[in-house]
């Protein structure tokens, strides 16, 4: 797929979150009780939700296939 596409896909994905974070099929991550992920073709958007304040933090966007988007989650959170 073409970057300018696999980067407009993405931000539409994120736009969709902003509107509603848990109407997507979204996933809570293994391990990681504040993170959830969602899918965006072979990409996958990682995020958390903080309902104190009303806030979406994306916190990576990767490739999905070399597990680059999963790696050093630890240090995020």
């Amino acid at each position: 797929m073409n970057k300018n596409l696999t980067l407009l896909a993405n931000m539409a994905k994120i736009d969709l979150l902003v509107e509603n974070p848990l109407i997507l099929q979204s996933k809570q991550l293994t391990g990681y009780p504040t993170l959830r992920r969602i899918k965006s073709g072979e990409y996958r958007i990682i995020y958390q939700i903080n309902n104190d304040i009303l806030e979406i933090l994306v916190l990576r966007i990767g490739k999905r296939n070399d597990a680059e988007v999963y790696r050093q989650l630890g240090h995020l959170v």
